[in-house]
């Protein structure tokens, strides 16, 4: 049994990482960073020369920051998947909106404002986000405020760097953006043990993608190379052995029940049986006890 689960879900990965080949965009989901105090949490990515990049940062409380009482333990969850639908929503050029899409529910309102209500600085958290570019070893960086529970989004990573950077570097630059390497860093500037989580999620756009995604088809009629015919053919694969094992599941189980219902009703017979026999033999015993008595035989 585990064995099928082990392959099934073995199965569902790979199948969902290759239908991430033929998606317009590059699939992911936000991740949340735990960011304790005086610390300062770095990595780096890419972005490819013809493509760009959305971010979004938006700040969370740790479990222990809100009363257990009161605590939503939904909360996470649910802003995860709003910065995830955000993500997903694009505009003009690919660009990002600046709000969630969704108003929190009535129990969540309540516990934010509860945890918003003993801070000062209210919804601005002590955490600097700096995001940098390395151009032809000429750093230019960037601060990015971040505040609880609101997104704050960088569209257009590219653009938004060749504004700031020195203009005798411009041309360089442009010539090397796509070697040029982007680091993200979270600094939590608290004094006071006060530990952040922080849901980030990095979108990539591309160009070509994004102005041929209404052209019905277009990705099987023109973009399909003889690698990603074979990528789909096994996604097709994947799927059909998906079934099949799913079929083989199922069946495993309703085998194990009809086995266990005709263990458990074998069991009540034999018990039925054996306090009947255990009656007979009583009253048969009984029975002649009384004969031999009445024919004065005892």
């Amino acid at each position: 049994m585990s064995f099928f689960h082990r392959s099934s879900l073995s199965l569902s990965l790979l199948s969902l990482l290759l239908s991430c080949t033929f998606w317009q965009g590059t699939l992911g989901y936000p991740v949340i960073l735990q960011v304790s105090e005086q610390q300062e949490r770095c990595f780096k990515f890419n972005i490819p020369e013809d493509d760009e990049a959305n971010l979004v940062f938006m700040a969370l409380p740790l479990g222990e920051e809100v009363s257990e009482n009161n605590r939503d333990t939904t909360m996470e969850g649910w802003m995860v998947q709003q910065v995830n639908e955000l993500s997903n929503q694009r505009g003009v050029g690919g660009n990002l909106a600046t709000q969630l899409l969704e108003s929190p529910p009535p129990e969540l309102r309540k516990v934010m404002d509860k945890f918003l209500q003993g801070r000062p600085e209210g919804v601005n958290a002590k955490l600097k986000v700096v995001v940098s570019v390395d151009s032809t070893g000429n750093p230019s960086s960037r601060v990015l405020p971040i505040k609880y529970f609101e997104p704050s989004v960088i569209n257009q990573v590219k653009e938004a760097h060749k504004k700031v950077l020195p203009i005798n570097n411009s041309e360089e630059y442009q010539e090397g953006s796509d070697l040029s390497g982007y680091s993200i860093c979270f600094n939590n500037q608290d004094n006071e043990e006060e530990s952040v989580q922080v849901v980030m999620d990095i979108v990539m756009v591309n160009d070509d993608v994004q102005q041929n995604a209404n052209e019905p088809n277009f990705v099987k009629e023109k973009h399909l190379s003889p690698l990603e015919e074979s990528l789909e053919k096994s996604i097709k694969a994947a799927n059909t052995v998906l079934r099949e094992m799913k079929y083989m599941t199922d069946r495993e189980e309703r085998m194990r029940m009809t086995a266990d219902s005709i263990n458990q009703r074998v069991q009540y017979f034999s018990i039925i049986s054996v306090v009947i026999l255990l009656g007979v033999t009583y009253i048969q015993v009984t029975y002649l006890k009384r004969y031999f008595k009445k024919k004065k035989l005892m």
